[in-house]
């Protein structure tokens, strides 16, 4: 109920925005309509013919047709004598060949762009780049980077301090230039 009652009061809120001649039924028919009806359509049907065809000549058409067709004819006429200006010049074929060959072969066609070169370039740059950064990184990680890279006389204060008569021996096996560390042990002893 509470819908019919909305649905109504809408519908008189847009009749009231309405012109009167919208406001009526558009599928309402006059009252007579149906009475009427037989006797228009018979009307209509019993119409008398007109005998106009609907074609109608223009005023002065005899005239301006003899003008008309010898204006025709002198067209014609100016268009034969024109198309001889439309004729290929002479060995126009022969040579035409020629040109083609001539603008198509001589520019010579690039396998690669340039914006690939630049790309495969710049990767190869990255590459060796990274390749020797790599490689810099494997030889400063050993143990001999890292011990070449403390002092000869920190090592020695080390050796003095914190090694005993055991660790010579060890130290000297291990040595690659045996007679260097021989001469300096006998230097430090002599002293």
């Amino acid at each position: 109920m509470n819908m019919d009652r909305k649905e109504n009061k809408e519908r008189d809120m847009d009749s009231a925005f309405l012109n009167d001649d919208l406001k009526r039924n558009p599928f309402a028919v006059d009252e007579n309509y149906f009475n009427q009806l037989q006797e228009g359509i018979l009307a209509q049907i019993k119409l008398p013919q007109t005998s106009e065809t609907g074609f109608t000549m223009p005023d002065n058409y005899q005239e301006n047709l003899t003008q008309k067709l010898l204006s025709e004819v002198k067209l014609a006429a100016l268009k034969q004598e024109s198309s001889d200006l439309f004729t290929v010049p002479s060995y126009y074929f022969e040579a035409l060949d020629e040109k083609i060959i001539s603008k198509t072969t001589s520019k010579k066609a690039r396998i690669f762009t340039l914006s690939i070169v630049r790309y495969a370039s710049a990767a190869v740059l990255l590459l060796a780049l990274s390749f020797g950064i790599y490689l810099n990184y494997q030889n400063t990680q050993t143990v001999d980077h890292k011990l070449s890279t403390i002092p000869d006389e920190e090592i020695v204060n080390y050796l003095k301090f914190h090694s005993d008569a055991n660790d010579v021996n060890l130290i000297i096996e291990n040595l690659d230039d045996v007679s260097t560390f021989e001469s300096d042990i006998s230097q430090e002893i002599s002293n």
